[in-house]
């Protein structure tokens, strides 16, 4: 019977990020499913002319979900009877503007974005461009991490590591983002004149991913 030592090795990394997602929302509730069709496609369009007139191309404003769905409102008749009442179409529009992490190009885009006149809430995400090479060096630091800890068991147990037999690591989501702001909703009635000029140091994105490993041992 082979003896076996099984190690879980973990690997660590903390990122600055390199890239801001903007990520837009609008919706309103709209009497007639057209009327919401075109409300949707009217302050779309209003943000890709303000993004493009600081340098974006209109296809860089993507879209991420769209919906439309019939909205009812609970109410209580004259009577007391409570009962659900059709209140219209609400339009889901969200939508993403992604650029490199710059705190002066953010002022820019959110100067235009509140320029525009649509009204919307927003969110400011860091995030990091190649997340497939972040993991990729995740899983290496990860493997080194459990071979230094079967070499140190093995050396203190008096016996050295043989062939390897098993490796693995459980799958787990990992979040490349760091949200760092998140708006009230920006309407016609809200006046923000002048532009924004944001000093912004996003925290590092953490990571931390394990593998399980086993050698042979003699």
């Amino acid at each position: 019977m082979k003896r076996i030592i099984r190690v879980t090795g973990t690997g660590r990394l903390s990122l600055k990020p390199d890239e801001i997602n903007l990520a837009i929302t609008l919706t309103d509730t709209l009497t007639t499913y057209q009327a919401a069709v075109e409300q949707s496609a009217q302050a779309t369009g209003q943000l890709k002319h303000a993004f493009e007139a600081i340098g974006f191309k209109k296809e860089n404003l993507k879209t991420t979900h769209f919906s439309i769905d019939s909205k009812y409102e609970g109410i209580h008749d004259p009577a007391g009877a409570y009962r659900q009442e059709f209140a219209g179409y609400e339009y889901d529009h969200q939508l993403l503007l992604a650029f490199d992490a710059d705190s002066s190009r953010l002022g820019q885009v959110l100067t235009a974005f509140v320029d525009s006149g649509v009204s919307a809430e927003f969110k400011i995400v860091y995030t990091v461009k190649d997340p497939e090479s972040a993991t990729n060096e995740l899983l290496e630091k990860a493997v080194r991490d459990a071979k230094a800890k079967a070499e140190r068991l093995a050396g203190a147990a008096g016996v050295s590591l043989g062939d390897l037999v098993h490796i693995d690591y459980a799958w787990q989501d990992i979040s490349f983002r760091n949200e760092s702001f998140r708006s009230a909703r920006f309407t016609d009635q809200v006046a923000y004149k002048g532009s924004f000029d944001l000093d912004v140091e996003p925290e590092n994105i953490k990571l931390e991913k394990t593998v399980r490993v086993a050698w042979e041992i003699k």
